[in-house]
């Protein structure tokens, strides 16, 4: 009777709430993938500009300014193109680098003009030397 048709109606309306369930259940599991994967593609572009555009610039503006503190004033800056924080950088360091030529420059010139006062002093020296014992000849001459 009504009992039985009863259970039946419960019994259906139960099965297709577990399978409604089992349904959100799997559905939820892909989203969660999917939306995980997705995640972890963002963290992964994240990464790859970061690296791309801060890390390895930055280390080359690094290796040049360790170069530049060798001593090398020839060394070319890279990024000073840049129009960030690493191009502005850059540039610092070019100005650095320029600054170190122009220093070696008048270091240069000025060893030269102390070579060249040295070289006239001691022509000069030679000179007054000469002329010293060539008196001496005379006053020994003048003496005799």
């Amino acid at each position: 009777g009504l009992a039985s048709a009863a259970r039946a109606i419960s019994k259906r309306d139960a099965d297709e709430s577990l399978g409604e369930a089992h349904r959100l259940r799997e559905k939820g599991e892909r989203e969660t993938l999917i939306g995980a994967g997705l995640g972890l593609l963002g963290l992964g572009l994240v990464w790859l500009v970061l690296v791309a555009l801060t890390v390895r610039p930055l280390g080359r503006v690094a290796a040049a300014m360790r170069r530049l503190a060798a001593g090398d004033a020839a060394v070319a800056v890279p990024e000073t193109h840049r129009g960030d924080e690493v191009g502005e950088m850059a540039r610092t360091v070019a100005v650095f680098r320029t600054n170190l030529a122009e220093t070696r420059a008048l270091m240069e010139q000025a060893l030269e003009g102390a070579r060249r006062t040295a070289i006239v002093t001691t022509q000069a020296s030679q000179a007054i030397g000469q002329v010293s014992e060539g008196s001496m000849t005379q006053l020994s001459e003048l003496r005799a």
